[in-house]
């Protein structure tokens, strides 16, 4: 009975230490753990991506290096319904089975792609890496209202970097099949008080096939 008697007591101080701890935490302001926000802008404003009532897809840029993702092609690895196929030197993103499969310069995609809310028609401009990118939101579904009619199968955003007074640089070698060499680079740095600028290249070669 006495050993129990002497558990009961270091259990009691052991869960009053801890409600005092936790107590103290509290005072001091600190924060409880939680999911981070995403802000997007699939409205055209900055909202958190729970609060926007569209099915929107959203990858970070640290989603994009985890998932190796680095051309647009590979975005059909992160989202669900997007595909990109290749043709003749463009590409034609269809979400949910809604594209274009004509690749001539006549033709726009039924997907709308902008690179910070500017609109590339062109299917071939689409064919670009992702070097030194924030974000990218695949908005899934009619979204003419906001993008204008050729975004009727949906929209791709991609939201490049702000450049930032701290000099900071990254650099990236890749080798995949067919002997297919890849490289890209981001730098970023001060110009004067008031600008700054940033500087991203990419170099793909397949070498075989």
């Amino acid at each position: 009975m006495r050993i129990r008697l002497l558990g009961t007591v270091a259990t009691g101080l052991v869960a009053a230490f801890a409600t005092g701890a936790h107590a103290q935490d509290a005072a001091k302001g600190a924060s409880p753990v939680g999911l981070e926000e995403v802000v997007v802008t699939a409205q055209r404003r900055g909202e958190n991506l729970q609060s926007v009532p569209i099915a929107v897809t959203a990858a970070t840029s640290q989603d994009l290096e985890r998932s190796h993702i680095d051309t647009i092609e590979a975005l059909t690895r992160f989202v669900p319904g997007l595909q990109v196929p290749s043709l003749v030197g463009a590409v034609s993103p269809s979400i949910r089975g809604v594209g274009t499969m004509d690749p001539s310069a006549a033709n726009s995609s039924n997907v709308a792609t902008y690179v910070d809310g500017i609109y590339y028609p062109a299917l071939g401009a689409s064919v670009f890496s992702l070097a030194g990118v924030e974000r990218i939101e695949v908005l899934q579904g009619p979204q003419g209202t906001l993008f204008g009619r050729n975004a009727n199968g949906g929209a791709i955003q991609v939201v490049t970097k702000d450049p930032s007074h701290t000099p900071s640089g990254m650099l990236r070698f890749g080798y995949g099949n067919y002997d297919t060499v890849s490289a890209g680079f981001f730098g970023e740095t001060g110009v004067s008080d008031n600008i700054a600028t940033s500087l991203a290249v990419s170099y793909n070669n397949q070498r075989d096939g």
